[in-house]
């Protein structure tokens, strides 16, 4: 798949006052959504990614 022209779905999770809640990051690669993860400053985690779909940039 050619990721040069969009993004990867990487599917999250975290916790907030004892309950999960689940979210999404769109990103070229593992290494970069974990980076943008380490950017938020967050408990989220990296739990799996969206491999039929592929985001394309405008």
């Amino acid at each position: 798949m050619n990721t040069e022209k969009g993004q990867y779905k990487y599917i999250t999770e975290y916790v907030s006052e004892g309950k999960r809640y689940g979210g999404s990051i769109f990103a070229m690669s593992k290494k970069e959504a974990e980076k943008k993860l380490e950017d938020k400053r967050l408990t989220e985690r990296i739990v799996g990614y969206d491999p039929e779909t592929l985001y394309l940039n405008d």
